[in-house]
């Protein structure tokens, strides 16, 4: 930009001048992308004596009725209290803070005079555990999102210990002439959490459910038998 003004242009301290409008530029300040970032971090104090410092903070909304969550946390003892909220004004706040908080647990050490300490959105570092807390209640409620996305495509079934399964290869070992299922295992245990502990011979292993299926014998019958009592009435009506 200087060299082209100095083609028609001259002055004393043009060089000077032209950097300083550069420099004050906002257009040019506002389409740059910056290469230092101003501003520190300020330092986090440590609180170590318990009911000192209370985090309050609010998450949502859910549900179709829109409400919202207030979240109360000791920083300290990390005593945590949760409320579900269809007003989120700041009236409620301190209603709810009142009534779920300082009517039940001792006073805050900053007591009688309490100053709010506002911090901005998308500043996790301001309020660090009440974020944490946060962060791990949408964790929450995204995996069971995705179990019930998954869980819409899937039959309901219980295993039971005995029963007989197949299991899926894995997709990275396939070729064109093998078998997608291996097996018949047999089941030897059912746990909470989704996986099942199956018999494969010289030793044992636990696999998730949604890799095997049931196993449909060679009688050709439906992979989810009916109980005991039906087959016993439709034993005694075909005898008959």
């Amino acid at each position: 930009m200087l060299k082209t003004m100095q083609n028609a242009l001259t002055w004393a301290g043009m060089a000077r001048d032209v950097e300083k409008n550069v420099r004050s530029c906002l257009i040019c300040t506002k389409n740059k992308h910056p290469t230092v970032k101003y501003g520190k971090l300020p330092e986090k104090t440590v609180v170590t004596r318990p009911w000192f410092e209370v985090a309050i903070d609010s998450i949502g909304p859910y549900g179709k009725q829109k409400f919202g969550v207030y979240t109360m946390v000791d920083t300290t003892t990390r005593l945590v209290e949760r409320q579900a909220v269809a007003d989120a004004s700041s009236d409620e706040t301190a209603y709810l803070f009142d009534r779920l908080w300082l009517c039940r647990y001792p006073r805050p050490g900053r007591s009688y005079g309490i100053t709010a300490e506002s911090t901005t959105t998308r500043n996790p570092q301001a309020s660090s555990i009440i974020e944490r807390l946060h962060r791990h209640a949408r964790k929450i409620e995204q995996v069971r999102k995705n179990n019930l996305r998954e869980n819409a495509g899937r039959r309901a079934w219980a295993y039971q210990p005995g029963d007989r399964i197949l299991l899926k290869r894995d997709g990275n070992i396939n070729s064109k002439l093998t078998t997608l299922y291996d097996g018949p295992y047999t089941v030897l245990a059912v746990r909470d959490n989704g996986t099942l502990v199956i018999d494969k011979g010289r030793y044992t292993e636990t696999v998730h459910i949604p890799r095997v299926v049931p196993y449909k014998d060679q009688r050709g019958e439906d992979c989810e038998l009916p109980d005991k009592t039906q087959r016993g009435d439709s034993r005694k009506q075909t005898t008959a």
